[in-house]
């Protein structure tokens, strides 16, 4: 995102920019410029949320990053892929004799109708044997579940939340998500409150203003388990009532110290 700012240094505006638009990211004297469409952005102009990086200037992908680190998975999925689609599902035999000629040409007709995604006709007296094994003997079917899960892992996504409640009970739907706020939404929302916190407010802005996402809504359910907590904290002394609202988002009160 790219900040627009007025005259006094302020934030006038904000441009959403394509993160493919971005050319490169070079360091001058300390300090990062993003090279975005020809134009030059120095870093406190540019709103840059990072999912994680390897250098901690550059994000990297999801995606591509476990397209690496997956490559053996890539690879035998290509193999199976051409396996099926290529070798031949069985064994042709012919009532008869041919000449060298036919043979071949009936071979040639034969894997080029499979090619095409044609289905084969053949003239003469001839015998099909399937060789492959049914897709249920194959395990097709655990195969794409588990292709699934490893798509859910990449975004951290409990399989509840993909509509996949194979395992899924009204006891861990609840723990689903206080999982997926915490383990998935927490780490990525934390990114973009730091983000804009250092470079949406003057110094003395950041005194009394920043940015922070609401989860309370997410966590609804678990709000009962809350009010235990900031009892018992409260109970013991280790917190007072204006450090709970805060916690909160609620605005404290006089006394409350």
């Amino acid at each position: 995102i790219g900040i627009n700012r007025s005259g006094r240094g302020a934030v006038s505006s904000l441009d959403l920019l394509n993160p493919w638009e971005c050319e490169s990211i070079n360091i001058v004297d300390g300090n990062a410029y993003y090279n975005i469409n020809g134009m030059v952005y120095p870093a406190r102009d540019v709103l840059h949320f990072r999912w994680w990086s390897l250098d901690g200037l550059n994000g990297v992908s999801p995606i591509r990053q476990n397209a690496i680190t997956m490559g053996k998975a890539i690879k035998a999925e290509k193999y199976s892929a051409m396996s099926i689609g290529q070798k031949p599902p069985g064994i042709l035999s012919y009532q008869g004799t041919m000449t060298p000629e036919q043979r071949a040409e009936n071979q040639k007709s034969w894997k080029e109708d499979l090619q095409m995604g044609r289905t084969p006709i053949m003239s003469g007296k001839w015998e099909f044997t399937p060789i492959m094994l049914a897709p249920g003997d194959a395990q097709f079917i655990e195969q794409e579940r588990l292709t699934d899960r490893k798509i859910y892992g990449i975004f951290r996504i409990p399989p509840v939340f993909a509509q996949d409640y194979e395992r899924a009970t009204f006891v861990n739907a609840e723990q689903s998500d206080l999982l997926f706020a915490k383990h998935t939404v927490t780490p990525l929302i934390r990114i973009i409150e730091q983000e804009c916190n250092m470079k949406l407010f003057s110094e003395r802005e950041k005194s009394n203003t920043y940015v922070k996402f609401n989860l309370n809504g997410l966590l609804r359910g678990d709000t009962q388990a809350r009010a235990q907590f900031y009892t018992a904290m409260r109970n013991i002394g280790a917190v007072n009532a204006n450090e709970i609202r805060e916690r909160e988002d609620f605005n404290g009160y006089d006394g409350g110290e």
